[in-house]
């Protein structure tokens, strides 16, 4: 199923109707932004569970800030910041670090031996991402699962353009080595 992507303009009236008080352009903004938060915490390992406390706690700081929103950067971009933030933070105040990586559901294909060759591959690559450091973990994400460009991925990380695409390729190489070390095992 493709994902609608709102457009940006749309995004920065809901942030002004909503920086006016209007609860249902909020509302709005929680519809746009909530699934890609849910993706976030999703792939940086949270359990369902987790993953919707952390977008909660997400939303409310959003909503909580919402007036000392600009509209400078896009409002995802902003919503992801404070994602990363949230997780940042429950790494730091749980006993043993990050999240277990969970499983995905399984497969609807019809050929049971390549439904399970597929869910197979897919607990290595999860496996692969899950031994990566959570820097590289994240900016994968960012770049091929949001699809954000090189500058809104250095925004929420909180660095520049140009050491983005150096993180990007040891994160992608380290990722491959690591699969084909496995094949090869």
């Amino acid at each position: 199923m493709a994902r609608k992507r709102v457009e940006r303009e749309v995004l920065d009236a809901w942030v002004r109707s909503a920086q006016a008080g209007d609860r249902e352009s909020f509302s709005l903004l929680v519809g746009a932004v909530g699934p890609i938060l849910m993706r976030y915490f999703g792939i940086q390992g949270a359990s369902p569970e987790q993953a919707e406390e952390s977008v909660q706690e997400t939303l409310v700081r959003l909503y909580t800030n919402l007036a000392e929103y600009a509209c400078r950067s896009d409002f995802r971009t902003y919503a992801l910041g404070v994602a990363r933030n949230v997780h940042l933070e429950s790494l730091r105040h749980r006993p043993g670090g990050a999240h277990s990586l969970q499983e995905s559901d399984s497969s609807t294909e019809s050929d049971a031996l390549g439904d399970m060759v597929q869910e197979e591959r897919k607990g290595e690559v999860r496996e692969a991402l899950a031994r990566l450091a959570p820097r590289m973990r994240e900016v994968l994400q960012l770049r091929f699962v949001e699809k954000l460009t090189c500058a809104e991925i250095a925004e929420i990380l909180d660095t520049t353009v140009a050491a983005v695409s150096p993180l990007i390729y040891r994160a992608k190489r380290s990722l491959r080595e690591d699969l084909h070390a496995r094949d090869d095992a």
